[in-house]
């Protein structure tokens, strides 16, 4: 009740001229009976033989759109459609917060130092009987060299998360962009070939590039395997993945999820485990 509803997506069904249609009737019928209006009132696909309005954006509160419209680009044969709204919010006691980026200094330099500051710590705490203690023991000392060394470092300004972009390629898109408005507005035969033939060379041009730049930077560190895999894992996307820590521990079929348990069975195994392979020793006759 009093909510504020917003339905958009792919519909499939031309909401241009909603009577000449039955499943178009239908489909308004239902949408108004909800109490919805749609936004997007312009094309969202066109094609050399058709311009259709697939796409659009329903609400219940219409009064509160500051700006609607579609955004001219080809990352889909669909454009892309927005919608903006005031946002109402009757708490009086609204908290503003200003959001700072920062990320772990892991640099050749910062590692250097965080090994060599683990070589010089005194490790007697972690040398005792009791596991808990000895853990407890090594992460303070892990943390402490690991916050010392690998500071935290504020983000600034924006990343440059395509190295191998040239002046060149930026224009030759800025160009394929403006080819592909023009055939937007045009819907000719013409127009449509002269931006895909464009763009299929920019995209060969911009394969090439990033290839022969990643190439070079290989070649430049090829004696140095560290770096070389850094190189491998920026172009894979691999230093995003996280890894996966298990959040139990099984034991004779048996599912175990309390960090006490857990901790006491891996103490158990690693404290028995000598014991458990003399004992399951095979026995080698001569």
């Amino acid at each position: 009740k009093n909510k504020t509803l917003f339905m958009c997506g792919d519909f499939n069904i031309n909401l241009e001229h909603p009577v000449d249609l039955k499943t178009s009737s239908d489909f308004f019928d239902m949408i108004y009976s909800l109490g919805l209006v749609p936004l997007i009132n312009k094309p969202t696909r066109i094609t050399t033989q058709s311009a259709t309005i697939i796409d659009n954006i329903f609400t219940n509160r219409k009064e509160d759109v500051v700006k609607t419209g579609i955004l001219m680009t080809d990352i889909s044969d669909h454009l892309p459609i927005f919608v903006v709204s005031k946002y109402h919010n009757n708490n009086k006691n609204i908290i503003k917060h200003n959001f700072i980026n920062y990320e772990r200094n892991k640099s050749v330099k910062a590692l250097e130092d965080l090994n060599k500051d683990l070589k010089m710590q005194n490790w007697t705490e972690v040398y005792v009987s009791d596991v808990n203690n000895a853990y407890t023991s090594f992460m303070k000392i892990l943390l402490k060299s690991f916050n010392s060394s690998c500071k935290l470092i504020k983000i600034t300004g924006k990343r440059d998360n395509q190295p191998w972009m040239t002046n060149g390629i930026k224009n030759a898109c800025a160009k394929k962009n403006c080819l592909y408005t023009r055939f937007l507005k045009l819907q000719t035969k013409e127009a449509e070939d002269r931006y895909k033939k464009y763009k299929n060379k920019l995209v060969t041009i911009i394969r090439k590039q990033k290839k022969d730049y990643y190439g070079n930077l290989l070649n430049q560190n090829k004696n140095n395997t560290k770096a070389t895999w850094g190189i491998l894992n920026s172009v894979t996307n691999r230093e995003k993945t996280k890894s996966s820590i298990p959040n139990h521990f099984v034991k004779d079929k048996k599912d175990i999820y309390d960090d006490k348990e857990i901790t006491d069975e891996f103490n158990d195994f690693c404290v028995n485990v000598g014991r458990s392979l003399m004992e399951n020793k095979p026995i080698i006759e001569d």
